[in-house]
Protein backbone atom coordinates (compact mmCIF):
# COMPACT_ATOMS: atom_id res chain seq x y z
CA UNK A 1 0.00 0.00 0.00
CA UNK A 2 2.97 2.45 0.79
CA UNK A 3 4.61 1.77 -2.51
CA UNK A 4 1.32 2.46 -4.29
CA UNK A 5 1.02 5.98 -2.60
CA UNK A 6 4.42 6.76 -3.49
CA UNK A 7 3.81 5.57 -7.02
CA UNK A 8 0.70 7.20 -7.37
CA UNK A 9 1.72 10.93 -5.78
CA UNK A 10 5.23 10.33 -8.22
CA UNK A 11 2.55 10.17 -11.19
CA UNK A 12 0.46 13.01 -10.03
CA UNK A 13 2.92 15.30 -9.27
CA UNK A 14 5.16 14.09 -13.09
CA UNK A 15 1.51 14.95 -14.49
CA UNK A 16 0.72 18.32 -12.67
CA UNK A 17 4.28 19.81 -13.10
CA UNK A 18 6.29 17.51 -15.44
CA UNK A 19 5.80 16.33 -18.99
CA UNK A 20 2.35 15.82 -20.69
CA UNK A 21 2.18 11.87 -21.86
CA UNK A 22 2.88 12.89 -25.45
CA UNK A 23 6.36 13.65 -24.14
CA UNK A 24 9.30 11.78 -22.72
CA UNK A 25 9.73 12.19 -19.14
CA UNK A 26 12.73 14.04 -18.59
CA UNK A 27 15.44 14.72 -15.83
CA UNK A 28 17.24 17.91 -15.68
CA UNK A 29 20.74 17.87 -13.93
CA UNK A 30 22.48 21.19 -13.06
CA UNK A 31 25.86 19.76 -14.18
CA UNK A 32 27.31 18.16 -17.29
CA UNK A 33 29.03 15.15 -14.90
CA UNK A 34 25.65 14.57 -13.14
CA UNK A 35 23.75 14.50 -16.99
CA UNK A 36 26.33 11.62 -17.79
CA UNK A 37 26.05 9.09 -14.90
CA UNK A 38 22.48 9.75 -14.51
CA UNK A 39 22.39 9.05 -18.44
CA UNK A 40 24.51 5.85 -17.78
CA UNK A 41 21.49 4.48 -15.38
CA UNK A 42 18.95 5.25 -17.93
CA UNK A 43 20.76 3.42 -20.86
CA UNK A 44 21.35 0.46 -18.53
CA UNK A 45 17.72 0.49 -17.11
CA UNK A 46 16.89 0.29 -21.23
CA UNK A 47 15.31 3.60 -20.46
CA UNK A 48 16.84 5.65 -23.33
CA UNK A 49 14.20 5.69 -25.71
CA UNK A 50 11.53 6.85 -23.03
CA UNK A 51 13.65 9.18 -20.47
CA UNK A 52 15.35 12.46 -21.94
CA UNK A 53 18.42 13.87 -19.60
CA UNK A 54 19.90 17.42 -19.85
CA UNK A 55 22.46 19.32 -17.73
CA UNK A 56 21.35 23.25 -16.64
CA UNK A 57 25.05 24.62 -17.69
CA UNK A 58 26.00 22.98 -21.33
CA UNK A 59 29.13 21.50 -22.45
CA UNK A 60 31.94 23.75 -22.36
CA UNK A 61 30.49 26.35 -20.70
CA UNK A 62 31.17 27.92 -17.25
CA UNK A 63 29.35 26.57 -14.04
CA UNK A 64 30.25 30.24 -12.24
CA UNK A 65 27.89 32.91 -12.06
CA UNK A 66 25.76 31.02 -14.41
CA UNK A 67 22.14 32.59 -15.47
CA UNK A 68 19.26 30.57 -16.01
CA UNK A 69 17.53 31.32 -19.19
CA UNK A 70 13.37 31.49 -19.62
CA UNK A 71 13.62 27.61 -21.43
CA UNK A 72 15.75 26.03 -18.72
CA UNK A 73 12.98 27.65 -16.24
CA UNK A 74 10.42 25.53 -18.26
CA UNK A 75 12.81 22.58 -18.25
CA UNK A 76 13.36 22.86 -14.33
CA UNK A 77 9.83 22.92 -13.80
CA UNK A 78 8.38 20.55 -16.06
CA UNK A 79 11.17 17.58 -15.23
CA UNK A 80 10.02 14.34 -13.73
CA UNK A 81 13.45 14.35 -11.99
CA UNK A 82 15.23 17.08 -11.12
CA UNK A 83 19.43 16.19 -10.16
CA UNK A 84 21.42 19.27 -8.38
CA UNK A 85 24.46 19.38 -5.81
CA UNK A 86 22.72 21.92 -3.55
CA UNK A 87 21.93 25.54 -2.94
CA UNK A 88 25.72 25.96 -1.10
CA UNK A 89 27.20 25.66 -4.72
CA UNK A 90 24.23 26.03 -6.40
CA UNK A 91 22.37 29.07 -5.10
CA UNK A 92 21.49 30.98 -8.49
CA UNK A 93 19.06 27.33 -9.12
CA UNK A 94 17.58 27.32 -4.98
CA UNK A 95 14.34 29.47 -6.28
CA UNK A 96 13.70 27.66 -8.95
CA UNK A 97 14.13 24.14 -7.19
CA UNK A 98 12.21 25.35 -4.36
CA UNK A 99 8.95 25.70 -5.98
CA UNK A 100 9.42 21.85 -6.87
CA UNK A 101 8.14 19.13 -4.49
CA UNK A 102 10.52 17.37 -2.79
CA UNK A 103 10.01 14.24 -4.15
CA UNK A 104 11.22 14.99 -7.40
CA UNK A 105 14.36 16.39 -6.31
CA UNK A 106 17.50 15.24 -5.73
CA UNK A 107 20.15 17.12 -3.89
CA UNK A 108 23.58 15.65 -3.92
CA UNK A 109 25.34 17.01 -1.06
CA UNK A 110 22.23 16.11 0.77
CA UNK A 111 22.75 12.31 0.38
CA UNK A 112 25.98 12.79 2.17
CA UNK A 113 26.33 11.27 5.67
CA UNK A 114 29.55 13.67 6.71
CA UNK A 115 29.54 17.28 6.64
CA UNK A 116 30.28 18.29 3.18
CA UNK A 117 33.72 21.02 3.01
CA UNK A 118 34.14 20.57 -0.68
CA UNK A 119 31.10 20.57 -2.70
CA UNK A 120 32.45 18.68 -6.00
CA UNK A 121 31.05 15.67 -5.20
CA UNK A 122 31.03 14.20 -8.80
CA UNK A 123 34.84 13.60 -8.55
CA UNK A 124 34.37 10.67 -6.22
CA UNK A 125 32.88 7.66 -7.65
CA UNK A 126 31.70 6.56 -4.25
CA UNK A 127 29.87 9.59 -3.87
CA UNK A 128 28.46 9.02 -7.13
CA UNK A 129 27.02 5.68 -6.34
CA UNK A 130 24.99 7.41 -3.75
CA UNK A 131 23.33 10.10 -6.43
CA UNK A 132 22.71 7.00 -9.13
CA UNK A 133 20.41 5.12 -6.10
CA UNK A 134 18.86 7.89 -5.61
CA UNK A 135 17.71 8.86 -8.85
CA UNK A 136 17.37 5.04 -9.14
CA UNK A 137 14.52 5.03 -6.55
CA UNK A 138 13.16 7.99 -8.00
CA UNK A 139 12.85 6.83 -11.42
CA UNK A 140 11.37 3.13 -10.59
CA UNK A 141 8.63 4.56 -9.42
CA UNK A 142 7.99 6.38 -12.60
CA UNK A 143 8.86 2.68 -14.42
CA UNK A 144 8.08 0.17 -12.46
CA UNK A 145 7.89 -2.14 -15.17
CA UNK A 146 11.95 -1.36 -15.86
CA UNK A 147 14.06 -2.88 -13.61
CA UNK A 148 15.49 0.24 -12.51
CA UNK A 149 17.52 -0.81 -9.21
CA UNK A 150 18.99 -3.69 -10.57
CA UNK A 151 20.31 -1.66 -13.46
CA UNK A 152 21.70 0.97 -10.81
CA UNK A 153 23.35 -1.98 -8.32
CA UNK A 154 25.17 -3.71 -12.05
CA UNK A 155 26.23 0.09 -12.76
CA UNK A 156 27.37 1.05 -9.32
CA UNK A 157 29.08 -2.40 -8.89
CA UNK A 158 31.46 -1.11 -12.24
CA UNK A 159 32.18 2.56 -10.89
CA UNK A 160 33.30 0.66 -7.70
CA UNK A 161 35.09 -1.80 -10.29
CA UNK A 162 36.87 1.19 -11.64
CA UNK A 163 38.01 2.57 -8.35
CA UNK A 164 39.75 -0.10 -7.57
CA UNK A 165 41.48 -0.41 -10.60
CA UNK A 166 42.61 3.22 -10.30
CA UNK A 167 43.21 2.82 -6.76
CA UNK A 168 45.69 -0.48 -7.65
CA UNK A 169 47.30 1.89 -10.97
CA UNK A 170 48.24 4.75 -8.33
CA UNK A 171 49.30 2.79 -5.78
CA UNK A 172 52.74 1.89 -8.34
CA UNK A 173 53.13 5.20 -9.51
CA UNK A 174 55.45 7.49 -7.19
CA UNK A 175 52.56 9.69 -5.48
CA UNK A 176 54.71 10.38 -2.11
CA UNK A 177 55.34 13.86 -3.01
CA UNK A 178 51.87 14.36 -3.85
CA UNK A 179 50.51 17.67 -5.84
CA UNK A 180 49.70 21.40 -5.66
CA UNK A 181 46.07 22.51 -6.96
CA UNK A 182 45.06 25.87 -7.85
CA UNK A 183 41.57 26.15 -6.64
CA UNK A 184 40.44 24.08 -3.65
CA UNK A 185 38.31 21.96 -5.64
CA UNK A 186 39.68 18.05 -5.82
CA UNK A 187 39.58 16.40 -2.87
CA UNK A 188 37.41 13.52 -3.85
CA UNK A 189 39.42 12.79 -6.92
CA UNK A 190 42.55 12.34 -4.17
CA UNK A 191 42.03 10.98 -1.35
CA UNK A 192 40.34 7.95 -2.43
CA UNK A 193 43.73 7.60 -4.94
CA UNK A 194 45.80 7.95 -1.51
CA UNK A 195 47.28 11.10 -3.04
CA UNK A 196 48.50 14.07 -0.30
CA UNK A 197 47.19 17.58 -1.74
CA UNK A 198 50.11 20.13 -0.31
CA UNK A 199 48.57 23.23 -0.81
CA UNK A 200 46.12 25.17 -3.11
CA UNK A 201 46.39 28.51 -3.78
CA UNK A 202 42.94 29.43 -3.86
CA UNK A 203 39.70 28.44 -2.17
CA UNK A 204 37.59 29.89 -5.26
CA UNK A 205 38.30 30.65 -8.74
CA UNK A 206 37.85 34.26 -8.49
CA UNK A 207 40.05 34.97 -5.48
CA UNK A 208 43.44 36.95 -5.99
CA UNK A 209 46.54 35.16 -4.58
CA UNK A 210 48.55 37.07 -2.43
CA UNK A 211 52.89 37.41 -2.57
CA UNK A 212 52.22 35.25 0.72
CA UNK A 213 50.36 32.51 -0.46
CA UNK A 214 52.62 32.00 -3.26
CA UNK A 215 55.55 31.86 -1.20
CA UNK A 216 53.88 29.48 1.19
CA UNK A 217 52.93 27.37 -1.45
CA UNK A 218 56.38 27.61 -2.80
CA UNK A 219 57.53 26.59 0.82
CA UNK A 220 55.68 23.22 0.75
CA UNK A 221 56.41 22.38 -2.56
CA UNK A 222 58.65 19.24 -3.26
CA UNK A 223 60.82 18.50 -6.04
CA UNK A 224 58.93 17.16 -8.88
CA UNK A 225 55.62 18.50 -7.74
CA UNK A 226 52.88 19.26 -10.37
CA UNK A 227 49.99 21.95 -10.27
CA UNK A 228 46.63 20.57 -11.07
CA UNK A 229 43.68 23.12 -12.42
CA UNK A 230 40.72 23.05 -14.32
CA UNK A 231 40.65 23.89 -17.50
CA UNK A 232 38.59 27.26 -17.35
CA UNK A 233 41.24 27.79 -15.18
CA UNK A 234 43.92 27.63 -17.39
CA UNK A 235 44.56 31.77 -18.12
CA UNK A 236 44.85 32.48 -14.62
CA UNK A 237 46.76 28.68 -13.67
CA UNK A 238 49.79 29.21 -16.09
CA UNK A 239 51.26 32.46 -15.10
CA UNK A 240 51.91 30.74 -11.20
CA UNK A 241 53.07 27.30 -12.51
CA UNK A 242 55.98 29.78 -14.19
CA UNK A 243 56.04 31.29 -11.10
CA UNK A 244 56.36 28.19 -8.57
CA UNK A 245 58.43 26.44 -11.13
CA UNK A 246 55.76 23.49 -11.22
CA UNK A 247 54.66 21.43 -14.66
CA UNK A 248 50.74 22.68 -15.34
CA UNK A 249 48.46 19.74 -15.55
CA UNK A 250 45.25 20.87 -16.57
CA UNK A 251 42.03 18.82 -15.82
CA UNK A 252 39.04 18.72 -17.24
CA UNK A 253 36.33 19.06 -14.03
CA UNK A 254 33.14 19.45 -15.48
CA UNK A 255 33.26 16.93 -18.53
CA UNK A 256 33.54 19.78 -21.02
CA UNK A 257 34.58 18.09 -24.30
CA UNK A 258 31.76 16.59 -25.87
CA UNK A 259 33.30 13.56 -27.03
CA UNK A 260 33.20 12.34 -23.21
CA UNK A 261 30.34 10.09 -23.56
CA UNK A 262 29.76 8.22 -20.21
CA UNK A 263 31.07 9.02 -16.36
CA UNK A 264 32.81 6.30 -16.46
CA UNK A 265 35.02 8.05 -19.60
CA UNK A 266 34.87 11.18 -17.32
CA UNK A 267 36.45 9.52 -14.30
CA UNK A 268 38.99 7.68 -16.57
CA UNK A 269 39.91 11.11 -18.66
CA UNK A 270 40.74 12.76 -15.15
CA UNK A 271 42.87 9.31 -13.95
CA UNK A 272 45.04 9.32 -17.00
CA UNK A 273 45.63 13.70 -16.49
CA UNK A 274 46.54 13.15 -12.92
CA UNK A 275 48.90 10.34 -13.63
CA UNK A 276 50.72 12.85 -15.85
CA UNK A 277 51.96 14.19 -12.61
CA UNK A 278 54.20 11.37 -11.84
CA UNK A 279 55.26 9.72 -15.19
CA UNK A 280 58.39 11.51 -15.31
CA UNK A 281 59.43 9.82 -12.05
CA UNK A 282 59.05 6.48 -13.65
CA UNK A 283 59.24 7.02 -17.42
CA UNK A 284 55.70 6.12 -17.60
CA UNK A 285 53.28 7.66 -20.21
CA UNK A 286 50.61 7.46 -17.60
CA UNK A 287 47.63 6.19 -20.05
CA UNK A 288 44.88 3.88 -19.02
CA UNK A 289 46.06 1.17 -16.99
CA UNK A 290 42.61 1.07 -15.01
CA UNK A 291 40.86 -1.32 -17.11
CA UNK A 292 38.51 1.66 -17.87
CA UNK A 293 37.06 2.91 -21.41
CA UNK A 294 39.60 5.58 -22.65
CA UNK A 295 36.11 7.43 -24.29
CA UNK A 296 36.48 11.12 -25.25
CA UNK A 297 40.69 11.21 -25.45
Amino acid sequence: MLFAAALFGLANTAGAESNSPAEPFSIVTSLPPLALAVQDLVNEAALADKVSVESIVPRGQSAHHHALKVSQLRSLKSAGIVVWVGPEMEQYLAKAIGQRRPENVVGFAALMQKPVVDYHLWLSAGAMTKLVTAVAEKLALAFPEANVLVAASTYNARLRQQTQAMQQRFAALPTEAGVLVFHESLHHLLTPLGIKQSASLVQVPEQQISVHTLMQAKSRMLPGQCLLADVEELPQAQPYAEKLGAPLVVVDLLASAATTKSYEAFLALLANKLATCFQSATGQDGSGQDGTSQDGE
